[in-house]
């Protein structure tokens, strides 16, 4: 089968000619004076924040959707003559474009998905050309070249955008106190994120309660008109309140006195205004512990809300177990010898977990701790550098090769490739004691890997369990089946790239007070005699 996959592969690449190739430089050239054109247009001194923002919104649309539908209909057109065929292949190209964009999770914290994405959308438009055959007289071999070279121009059209929004990024003024502008900068510069750019903070309280001339601040409420026309800010973020402190303006208490203020103030200006928990999901993709409250739950509860079906989750739960399973044979196989021959103490570490609605259950792990790792019967933090982890152990975690046995928990219906990690019963009383709303992580299966996993790595403190804990959250309310396709791309290119990081939260993002205390227990402990 590999084989056939090849050779249908190269017999696509070798029908590429002259004019193939001058189409496919036409449209890279195009998307890419598109992006220049646009960022000139944009960069004069008297450039409006109007003017940027539809700008911005018209290189992503032109570069990764428009280019590729228009050069994959004109390389059709070209090879055959057909107009019928090659309108059909414009228009399920760009459809997949479209629909691909779509994709909720934010991608710019996902750089392996958000290329495999661009190549997704012509790829699918031109499966479901092949699929239905509406497109008589055109092979498959011509309407895979035009996928290939439309896949080539949506990766052009991608790095264009990420170029454009790096030098035109979104200005951005926080409404709210100093410590949290500071800690939301400072979460923009731990992700990497280019595409926004913090200009100041708005004190939500009176004029006389704001000291004048503090680093990055822009004022009071009072004077957001005058701040969004000098700075030329195009997000105003609506910071919570802090210490249980109420925002507001004089006569008005909460959000409600700043949404009253800015949308008189700002109404007829082309600014928009957020909320920060809302921001720190679409920018961040993790929620804000320390600042949500049960109602955060309603989105859940709302009928509209979908979450990826069981059924097909549980497919590709199984399907993957068992394709993964067969693949991990020998490496399992030469693991096991290389522990065995370590210190010749047990294969495999067992332990009791948490998983789905709270049921326990005994996961497995390839065991990368002596033998006495916890001979005191005392359990504690496991982080990337435990002392306790073995020559082979350390090699085996840092390649997440320890995880392949727990394949078997997810064919027995116990965990799913994706999901929050299991925690042990002993911890998981005191955490949802520390930590308001841990339990729900409980609404799930647990998982192999998971969305706190690949951006969080080790918990290793209670400040690291509230980290994953929000990133958690943000997959219980995101997830979907496309969302753990990506995320299993994800853990691919981590285990390699070791990309894996753990951000030092701000104010805004630490743990709420009831977890300020130490946590004297272990996140990932293992290794029992």
């Amino acid at each position: 089968m590999a084989k056939e996959l090849w050779l249908g592969l190269s017999r696509v690449v070798e029908s590429f000619y002259g004019l193939d190739l001058a189409i496919l430089a036409a449209g890279m050239f195009a998307v890419i004076s598109c992006g220049a054109v646009l960022r000139i247009l944009s960069g004069t001194a008297a450039r409006s924040p109007l003017l940027v923002t539809r700008a911005r919104e018209l290189v992503g649309v032109l570069g990764t959707q428009v280019a590729p539908a228009a050069t994959a209909g004109l390389l059709v057109y070209m090879d055959t003559g057909q107009s019928r065929a090659a309108f059909l292949v414009l228009l399920a190209v760009f459809t997949g474009c479209w629909s691909v964009a779509r994709f909720a999770y934010p991608r710019h914290l996902m750089p392996a998905s958000r290329l495999l994405l661009a190549a997704a959308g012509p790829g699918l438009g031109v499966a479901v050309v092949i699929l239905l055959g509406p497109t008589n007289g055109v092979s498959p071999y011509e309407l895979s070249e035009a996928a290939i070279v439309a896949m080539l121009i949506a990766a052009v059209g991608r790095s264009t955008e990420a170029r454009f929004e790096a030098e035109r990024p979104v200005v951005a003024a926080v409404i709210g106190s100093s410590s949290f502008a500071a800690s939301f900068a400072r979460g923009l510069n731990d992700a990497g994120i280019r595409s926004y750019r913090l200009a100041g903070w708005l004190s939500a309280e009176s004029r006389g309660a704001t000291p004048t001339g503090e680093e990055g601040s822009l004022g009071v409420l009072s004077d957001v008109r005058s701040v969004v026309i000098d700075h030329r800010v195009e997000l105003l973020v609506c910071a919570p309140a802090e210490n249980g402190e109420s925002v507001g303006v004089p006569g008005h208490t909460g959000p409600d006195g700043v949404s009253r203020e800015v949308t008189r103030s700002c109404l007829d200006l082309p600014v928009r205004m957020i909320d920060a928990n809302q921001l720190h999901e679409e920018l961040l993709g993790h929620v804000p512990i320390a600042n949500i409250d049960a109602a955060w739950f309603r989105y859940i509860m709302h009928p509209r809300y979908r979450a990826s079906s069981p059924l097909f989750k549980r497919l590709l739960d199984l399907t993957g177990a068992v394709l993964g399973g067969v693949l991990a044979l020998p490496i399992l196989a030469l693991s096991a010898l290389a522990i065995k021959l370590q210190d010749g103490g047990p294969l495999l570490y067992r332990q009791r977990r948490v998983g789905e609605r709270g049921r326990e259950f005994e996961m497995l792990k390839l065991r990368t701790m002596r033998t006495d790792a916890e001979s005191d019967g005392r359990a504690r933090w496991s982080s990337e550098d435990d002392t306790r982890v073995t020559a082979v152990g350390r090699l085996l975690r840092r390649t997440h090769v320890d995880e392949l046995p727990q394949l078997w928990n997810v064919l027995s219906g116990e965990m799913a490739l994706v999901g929050p990690r299991p925690e042990r019963p002993e911890l998981v009383s005191r955490l949802e004691r520390q930590f308001p709303h841990y339990e729900r992580r409980h609404l799930v299966k647990p998982g192999i890997t998971g969305w706190a996993q690949v951006r969080c790595g080790y918990s290793g403190s209670d400040l690291g369990t509230a980290w994953k804990l929000s990133h958690d959250l943000y997959y219980l309310k995101h997830r979907t089946l496309v969302t753990d396709l990506m995320l299993l791309v994800e853990t691919a290119v981590s285990v390699v790239g070791r990309t894996n990081r753990l951000p030092a939260p701000g104010p805004a993002l630490a743990p709420p007070p009831a977890a300020a205390a130490a946590v004297q227990v272990a996140g990932e402990p293992q290794g029992r005699p």
